[in-house]
C-alpha cells in the first residue's frame, strides 16, 4: 500500500525516523538530483524498496515528443505525471513556482510538447543583487504596486509584476490553441500569484508529491 506522507529535507533525519516509526512503510520513492540525499534513505530504510525518482529506468504513461527527452527534468516528468492521471483526456498547462520557473504542456491525446523554463522568484532577486554594483538583496515580496517610487519598491515591483505578466502571457498562448485548457499553479512559490492572476487556474501545492505518489503506483503495478 503506498502512502502520500510529503517532502522531507536531507537534513530532517528525525523526520524519516519518525516516519518509519509510525507508518508501515514497504516503499519509499524520493527525489535526490545532487546525489547527497540517497545515503541517508538507505540507512534509515535498509530493508524497505527505495527508488529515486531520477531512476533512468523508470516508465512513464504519456508519450514524450520532447526533442531531447534525456535532458527533461525529472521533477517535470513528475509533474506531466500528475497532470496525466489526474485530468486524464484534458490539455494541461502545469505551472510550476520553484527555483526556476517552468511551463508544461500535455495535450488531451496525453502527449507531452515541451514549454519553457525561466529564473524562480528567489533566482531574479539574488542575479539582481550579483550581477549589479548597488542594488540591495531583497527577501521576496508580493506587492500590488506597478510604480515604485524608491529602488526597494522598484525592485519588488520589477519582480512581481514581471513574473505575473509572464505567466499571464503564457496561459494566453496555449490557451488560444486549446479552449478547455487547465492551468495548474504548484510550486514552493506558487501562493505568490494564485490570487493575482485574473485567469482561471487551480492551485495545487502538493502537485509534484501526487505525480511521484502516482509514478510510484504505475511501475509498481506494471
Amino acid at each position: 500500500m503506498c502512502q502520500h506522507l510529503g517532502l522531507v529535507r536531507p537534513d530532517y533525519k528525525e523526520s524519516l525516523r519518525l516516519l518509519k516509526t509510525k507508518y508501515a512503510i514497504k516503499n519509499v520513492f524520493y527525489s535526490d538530483v545532487r546525489g547527497d540525499f540517497t545515503t541517508l534513505i538507505t540507512t534509515i530504510f535498509p530493508t524497505e524498496k527505495t527508488q529515486n525518482l531520477h531512476n533512468e529506468n523508470l516508465v512513464y504513461p504519456y508519450q514524450n515528443a520532447y526533442k531531447t527527452p534525456k535532458t527533461l527534468g525529472t521533477d517535470r516528468k513528475a509533474l506531466i505525471a500528475a497532470a496525466f492521471f489526474k485530468y486524464p483526456n484534458q490539455a494541461c498547462l502545469i505551472i510550476d513556482l520553484g527555483s526556476c520557473i517552468t511551463f508544461d504542456f500535455i495535450d488531451a491525446e496525453g502527449i507531452y510538447h515541451g514549454g519553457a523554463i525561466s529564473p524562480g522568484i528567489g533566482m531574479r532577486y539574488r542575479v539582481l543583487h550579483a550581477q549589479t554594483g548597488k542594488l540591495p538583496l531583497l527577501d521576496p515580496e508580493p506587492t500590488s504596486a506597478v510604480l515604485g517610487t524608491t529602488t526597494t519598491e522598484a525592485i519588488h515591483s520589477g519582480v512581481y509584476t514581471g513574473v505575473l505578466a509572464e505567466v499571464s502571457y503564457q496561459i494566453d498562448f496555449y490557451r488560444a490553441n486549446n479552449a478547455q485548457l487547465r492551468v495548474i499553479l504548484t510550486g514552493g512559490d506558487h501562493e505568490w500569484l494564485s490570487k493575482s492572476i485574473k485567469k482561471p487556474i487551480f492551485a495545487e501545492p502538493n502537485f509534484l508529491m501526487e505525480g511521484m505518489h502516482t509514478l510510484l503506483q504505475y511501475n509498481t503495478n506494471s
